[in-house]
Order: structure tokens, then C-alpha cells, then sequence
């Protein structure tokens, strides 16, 4: 979906494997007036990582699939300077024939066109949501752990051929993932994700800075009495930040119910200087941040009470005014019932 500065949509478009489930996860401005999108498609009983090239208008002018032999998906892409002519860097998970959870990283030139792969994994089960180039190498964040309940995030630095340089797992909390790495001027990381509390009473969101070598600077907690899960970061050029995420009310009924998107807005040290909430009846959820300080655009979905359907949901903000309700714009995109 393409809006405009009013929320409004100017397209939308639906993008199909005729009887398979395909996702796209993450878009990104090409600077070819076009936007490049990854995600996974189904295949014969499988999936492959997808990639597909959209014009301005919002047809597709290319497509590629990535078939490893199992169960392959991409969660992320980002722009890839160490590519002549400039290329794409793809993270996600491929998934060997026993089932075994593999980070896998993938890079392309500009056109889709796959230049290097790189798929490893610990004794655990490792799935990557986030990387970032740094140089010839990336910096890649995820989780890993037997299970999905007592997995730990990670953080891992690892060249073309996918040996580790360095790796830092968050093994001091009862589950822990990173859904996020940004670059920072000073050549630090700016790493996001969330966590379940020693007490088990909850999750909450946190921040960290690190350094290239995998040392952490910094870090900080995000949320309160609730549930507080937060995904994506976006770092500004005077060292500030922005965090969207979701968070639940504390006498919610249950585990799907009460939840309104949420934005953390951070200071240069780290410290958080206000937050906010986005909602109303029924079940909101932030997935997506960008722009800058004062033209701060925040996308996620909201759920009817019912469950029965969900529409796009953007906010668009001016953090200068610190987070005064008055001064930011809401826009809900409607679709068809049970589409998100």
C-alpha cells in the first residue's frame, strides 16, 4: 500500500501464489523511484525467500525466489553500500529437512540477482529477524534456544561465508528475541527487541547500544506493570531515538486483548523522555517505523474486539511537541474482513 502525506491510500495492491500463503515483510525505497520488498512465498508444500521489485505505481517489475531445499523466509532487507552499484543484504531463516531452525543471510545486487548466501546455526535453533551490513561482514540479530519458549536473543557478527567473528546471546532472561539493528553515526548498533522479566510477570522492551566487537555500551528498559514488547528503532542524527512496539493494558483478560500500539521516544543517553499510546476498543499493534523527529510515521494493524478483521493502521507524529495527542494524525486502512 502506497499513501500519501494525509494517510490517505493512493494503491493498494495484493501480490499472490494462487493457493499458497506469500508474505511480505519488510519494503524499502530503491532510490529508482521503486520499492523493494522481502518476504517468503509457499511452493509445493514448502516456502522460498521472496524479493520483489515494485514501480511507483505499484507493479511489479521483477520477482526472485530463493530455494535452499527446505523451508526458506526472508524477515528483513536493507540497503547494501558494499555492493558495486549497490545491492540488497536479506535475513531470515532457512530450515533444514529435519525441521532445524538456520539463520541465513543472503546478498544481491540491485536487479534481485543472488551474489552470496550464507546459512549457519548453533546447536540450538537460531532464526535471524534483523542484520545490517559492516562492510564485506553483517551484523545480524535474532533468537536461539531448543524451543521458542526459553530461547535467548542474539546478536552475531559473521562474514560472507557465515563464520561467526563474534556472538552475544541476552542468556540472562527467561526468553529474549531482537527484532531490530540500526547503524549509528559512530559506527555503534543501535539493537531492539524485548524480553520476559525474571519474575515471570511479564515482558518488556529494551534498547541497546553496541559496538562493533559486540560489547555492550548501553542499554535500557521499556515499559511498565504490563506487557510491553517493542520491535523496530529508529535512531536520529543527534543521538536520539524512536521505539515502536505494542503494549497491554494490566488487567487485560487475556493474552490478546488490551493492547495498543506504543512509541518510546529515548534521549541521546538512553534515558526515555516520553511515551505514547495509540488505540481505542479494540487491539492495536505497531510493526513499522520511519522518518525523522518531527515527521515521525508509525505503521501497525488494529483488530476489531471481535477478531473477525483488521485494517492497517498509521500514525503520523511530531516528537518535538512531545508527544502531544493533539498533534499527530491517525489514519485506519480499511481492507477486507480477516486481512492484516
Amino acid at each position: 500500500m502506497r499513501v500519501n502525506d494525509a494517510g490517505d491510500a493512493v494503491w493498494r495492491k495484493s501480490v499472490a501464489n494462487p493457493g499458497h500463503e506469500s508474505l511480505l515483510w519488510d519494503v524499502h525505497a530503491d532510490g529508482h523511484d521503486g520499492f523493494v520488498a522481502a518476504g517468503y512465498s509457499d511452493a509445493a508444500g514448502t516456502s522460498d525467500g521472496w524479493l520483489v521489485r515494485f514501480t511507483s505505481s505499484g507493479e511489479i517489475s521483477w520477482e526472485k525466489r530463493f530455494d535452499m531445499g527446505g523451508v526458506d523466509r526472508f524477515y528483513m532487507l536493507a540497503a547494501d553500500a558494499s555492493i558495486p552499484g549497490g545491492g540488497w543484504l536479506c535475513v531470515g531463516q532457512s530450515d533444514d529437512k529435519a525441521g532445524k531452525n538456520r539463520a541465513w543471510v543472503v546478498r544481491t545486487d540491485a536487479s534481485g540477482r543472488e551474489l552470496s548466501h550464507a546459512i549457519w546455526s548453533t546447536d540450538a535453533n537460531d532464526r535471524a529477524f534483523a542484520a545490517q551490513p559492516i562492510g564485506f561482514d553483517c551484523v545480524v540479530g535474532g533468537m536461539t534456544g531448543r524451543g521458542h519458549d526459553d530461547a535467548n536473543g542474539f546478536i552475531a557478527r559473521v562474514d560472507a561465508s557465515g563464520t561467526e567473528r563474534w556472538r552475544y546471546v541476552m542468556s540472562d532472561w527467561p526468553f529474549s528475541v531482537i527484532h531490530g539493528i540500526k547503524p549509528l553515526a559512530d559506527g555503534h548498533f543501535l539493537v531492539s527487541g524485548y524480553r520476559n522479566t525474571r519474575a515471570g510477570l511479564g515482558s518488556q522492551g529494551f534498547i541497546l547500544v553496541i559496538d562493533e566487537m559486540g560489547n555492550v555500551l548501553r542499554q535500557t528498559s521499556l515499559g511498565g506493570p504490563g506487557n510491553d514488547r517493542t520491535l523496530h528503532a529508529l535512531a536520529f542524527s543527534d543521538g536520539s531515538c524512536a521505539v515502536i512496539g505494542h503494549s497491554q493494558s494490566p488487567d487485560a483478560a487475556d493474552g490478546r486483548t488490551g493492547w495498543d500500539m506504543s512509541l518510546f521516544a529515548l534521549d541521546r543517553e538512553g534515558g526515555v523522555r516520553f511515551s505514547s499510546r495509540f488505540g481505542g476498543k479494540g487491539t492495536e499493534f505497531g510493526r513499522g517505523i520511519d522518518g525523522t523527529a518531527s515527521d515521525l510515521w508509525l505503521v501497525g494493524h488494529t483488530e476489531s474486539p471481535s477478531g473477525n478483521e483488521s485494517r492497517v493502521y498509521v500514525v503520523r507524529l511530531d516528537l518535538t511537541t512531545q508527544g502531544d495527542a493533539k498533534n499527530h494524525g491517525i489514519k485506519d486502512q480499511s481492507g477486507p474482513a480477516g486481512t492484516h
